[in-house]
């Protein structure tokens, strides 16, 4: 049984994944919310993409089903804050 990696595009997700195929995990299956899988272009050819939404429960749920284990490494962030603070 393989793992669903929710961020598995971004920064910290990606280097899970890595490690997660240097330690013989078979095809993990990442789920990202953006089409930007540039942080994975070395191990895109051993991992499984899966598109999803992150913001609907039911979507969540149903791509969970499938697998016995699941890493959380997404995240809803913004800048505009950050950038009304300076």
């Amino acid at each position: 049984m393989t793992v669903l990696i929710t961020g598995g595009t971004g920064f910290i997700g990606a280097e899970v994944v890595r490690l997660l195929l240097e330690r013989g995990e078979q095809r993990p299956v990442v789920f990202h919310v953006s089409s930007n899988t540039q942080r994975l272009g070395d191990v895109l050819d051993q991992v499984e993409p899966v598109r999803g939404n992150l913001g609907n429960f039911n979507h969540i749920k149903e791509s969970l089903l499938p697998f016995g284990r699941s890493l959380r490494h997404a995240a809803r962030y913004s800048t505009s804050r950050m950038q009304r603070a300076r």
